[in-house]
């Protein structure tokens, strides 16, 4: 449960943005809301202190709806596809290295249709003046 509290941590350490408001899914890694009645808490979940702290509205999706948030779940599926379902691992780095590798080419190397064939990286700095860093660990 702790794995959404550590991600939006790091996110907000690195990226230089303002994060006014996250949607997720009502995973237990993000919320307390759908846990099965036995193990109902009334404790704030650790990924909803780390929005309080830093003024992010939590918002999730309606639950067994994961169209609502069809951009991610879209998304998923192409590191699954491209990523997990292609390698065995030989541990939690390889992972990891795999991962940013992934995302690293994903968003400076793959012109997309939706962003009139220029990468991820290219459209930012071209429309918004906005420039994103390589993944490095």
């Amino acid at each position: 449960m702790e794995m959404g509290k550590q991600f939006l941590e790091k996110v907000i350490a690195f990226y230089p943005y303002a994060i006014h408001y996250t949607l997720t899914d009502n995973g237990p890694e993000f919320s307390y809301k759908f846990l099965p009645k036995r193990r109902q808490t009334k404790k704030e979940h650790p990924f909803d202190t780390v929005c309080k702290k830093n003024k992010i509205e939590h918002r999730t999706i309606k639950f067994r709806h994961p169209w609502t948030n069809g951009m991610v779940e879209r998304f998923n599926g192409k590191v699954k596809g491209k990523v997990i379902k292609r390698y065995i691992f030989e541990g939690k780095e390889d992972l990891e290295n795999k991962l940013i590798y992934y995302l690293n080419s994903y968003n400076f190397d793959v012109k997309l249709k939706q962003l009139g064939y220029k990468t991820p990286a290219d459209y930012l700095q071209n429309t918004y003046h906005r420039c994103i860093q390589r993944i490095v660990i």
